[in-house]
């Protein structure tokens, strides 16, 4: 059980919420990207790209942080642990946003999706000065949210699968939304089962994933 609940602890890390968001919107629509598919090397540099600033090196100031002593683990068990975390994870999440912005192309669902993750770490950040939320909800609740909004804002309904055979699927985004509220319940249970966070700190965490991707629609739609 412990193995398991690690597992999820892992898979729903807050980190590869974007990068995820990416790969998604790839394989529903590379062409809206200037790309022939996922496996196009300009969609494979952009996914690099993306996992390299908002998951690689945020992760790695958490280790600097943690060999020069200046937290207690690399779970950041308490809320004065996540304060540099936040605040350095929130500076790559802006700079990405910048770029995109400027980017001729670039889809507006993911230049949002990046503006709404930021706005979550943000979000986050503040809450953490009184109290801990569990930024995995965050994470969690933010790309459901997410997800949501491209099937019922941007229209998109289904998009197309390449099965390992070069057979193509048209596969509901519906499927997809259930996966991320069912992963959203197992982080959920996972923190909770570990101790890490209470039930308030866990409903925090998803209020401010949703509602910091709804706030970004306000600003790209």
């Amino acid at each position: 059980m412990r193995i398991a609940v690690g597992l999820v602890s892992i898979l729903t890390h807050p980190l590869w919420v974007l990068p995820g968001i990416l790969v998604l919107l790839l394989v529903a629509d590379a062409h809206a990207f200037g790309y022939k598919g996922l496996a196009d090397s300009g969609a494979v540099l952009l996914v690099l790209r993306v996992t390299a600033t908002t998951l690689l090196l945020p992760g790695f100031s958490v280790l600097l942080l943690k060999w020069l002593g200046l937290t207690s683990s690399l779970s950041l068990p308490r809320r004065e642990d996540r304060i540099v975390p936040y605040l350095i994870a929130g500076i790559f999440y802006l700079w990405m946003f910048r770029n995109l912005i400027d980017h001729p192309i670039m889809p507006s669902p993911f230049v949002r999706a990046t503006l709404g993750c930021s706005f979550g770490i943000f979000l986050a950040f503040f809450v953490n000065l009184f109290d801990k939320v569990s930024a995995h909800a965050v994470g969690m609740g933010g790309l459901t949210a997410f997800v949501w909004l491209y099937m019922v804002h941007d229209g998109q309904t289904t998009f197309l699968w390449e099965g390992s055979s070069g057979s193509l699927y048209l596969v509901p985004v519906a499927l997809p939304f259930l996966g991320c509220c069912l992963m959203s319940g197992l982080a959920a249970f996972s923190r909770l089962w570990v101790g890490a966070h209470g039930g308030g700190q866990i409903l925090g965490g998803l209020f401010i994933g949703v509602f910091s991707q709804l706030l970004a629609l306000r600003f790209i739609s």
